[in-house]
C-alpha cells in the first residue's frame, strides 16, 4: 500500500506543478536570492517540466533508493549468525516510515514551486517573501530530523 501512496503522490506532485505552471508567464523568474529578489530566470517551457520531473522523480528515486536493501540495512555477504534476516513483520513499518519521506519531501518540492509561481504571478517576479520560504523549508527539517532520529533509533533496536 505505501507503494501506491508514494506513486500517486509523486503523480499529484507533477499534476500539481504542470497546475501552477500554466498561470505562469512565458519568461519565469526561477531562482530568487536571500533578499528575494530574482536573480535567475528560465523560460516557462524549461521550468516547468523540470520542476514537474523533479516533483516526481525525487521522491520515487528515494524511495527506491530506501527500499534497495531488502532489509533496510547492508548486509555481510557471507552468511553466519551475523547476518541480519529478513523481518516480513518490520517490513510494512519501514514501508510507511519510507512513503512519508518521499510524501514530505514531494510536498517541499510543491511549496517550493507555489511559492515561485505565487511570486510570478502576482509580484511580476520582482520578490518573493523570505518568511514563507524560511517556514516551510524549516518545517520539512524538523520533520526530516524527527524522521531521522526515528529511523536511527528502530535500527538500533534490530
Amino acid at each position: 500500500m505505501p507503494k501506491i501512496v508514494v506513486f500517486v503522490c509523486s503523480a499529484l506532485s507533477a499534476a500539481f506543478v504542470l497546475w501552477i505552471g500554466a498561470g505562469m508567464p512565458e519568461w519565469v523568474a526561477s531562482h530568487f536570492g536571500p533578499p528575494g529578489n530574482p536573480d535567475g530566470h528560465m523560460s516557462r517551457a524549461s521550468f516547468v517540466p523540470t520542476m514537474a520531473v523533479m516533483a516526481a522523480g525525487l521522491p520515487l528515486a528515494v524511495w527506491f533508493l530506501l527500499r534497495a536493501q531488502p532489509s533496510g540495512r547492508p548486509t555481510i555477504p557471507i552468511a553466519g549468525p551475523w547476518r541480519l534476516p529478513v523481518v516480513p513483520s518490520r517490513r510494512a513499518v519501514s514501508d510507511a516510515r519510507a512513503a512519508a519521506l518521499c510524501i514530505a519531501l514531494g510536498a517541499l518540492l510543491d511549496f517550493v514551486t507555489w511559492r515561485v509561481g505565487t511570486a510570478n504571478q502576482q509580484h511580476g517576479a520582482d520578490h518573493l517573501s523570505n518568511a514563507p520560504m524560511w517556514t516551510g523549508l524549516a518545517a520539512f527539517l524538523v520533520f526530516f530530523t524527527a524522521w531521522s532520529f526515528d529511523h536511527l533509533r528502530v535500527r538500533r533496536r534490530g
